[in-house]
């Protein structure tokens, strides 16, 4: 769980180190790119998601039923907190008002309002399933390699 909260805070404190004052329009264009690209259902579902894997060696940890539901709410209540914080959008913004120039954004929300900009919104997790798939297909050929190099190191 620190491995959670330690990601967490260092992505927070380097998010706040990035962020410079903003114009009212800049402002305006970013936050409609970041309700394009990263409204709140897929925020909720990223967070899930990464609590599903800690939850995955929580079931093995012979922590009871009762327990492991208590603590699912509690991180189910974690992730509606992070999603709903009036903070989270207008900092997101930020980011690509930061990174992007008025007219590159214009241009970018102009292809994600487009037939192919919203296909691609619809088949990202697609996309980043079998990607995932492949690199994790491309890891593992390489396991044992990596497992006999760490033993060497450590002398195991």
């Amino acid at each position: 769980m620190n491995i959670i909260f330690a990601t967490i805070k260092i992505s927070v404190l380097f998010l706040l180190l990035l962020f410079l004052p903003l114009s009212a329009e800049e402002t305006d264009k970013a936050e409609e790119l970041c309700g394009i690209l990263t409204p709140r259902e897929d925020i909720i579902n990223e967070l899930a998601s990464g609590f599903d894997y800690y939850f995955e060696s929580l079931y093995s940890s012979g922590l009871d039923n009762e327990t492991l539901a208590e603590l699912r709410e509690v991180f189910e209540e974690f992730t509606y907190k992070i999603s709903d914080d009036p903070d989270l959008m207008p900092k997101l913004s930020a980011v690509y008002s930061r990174l992007f120039t008025d007219t590159e954004l214009d241009e970018i929300i102009s292809f994600y309002k487009s037939p192919a900009g919203e296909k691609m919104l619809r088949k990202v997790p697609e996309i980043y399933a079998e990607a995932s798939a492949i690199g994790e297909e491309i890891a593992l050929k390489y396991q044992a390699w990596l497992e006999t190099e760490i033993n060497r190191i450590t002398g195991e």
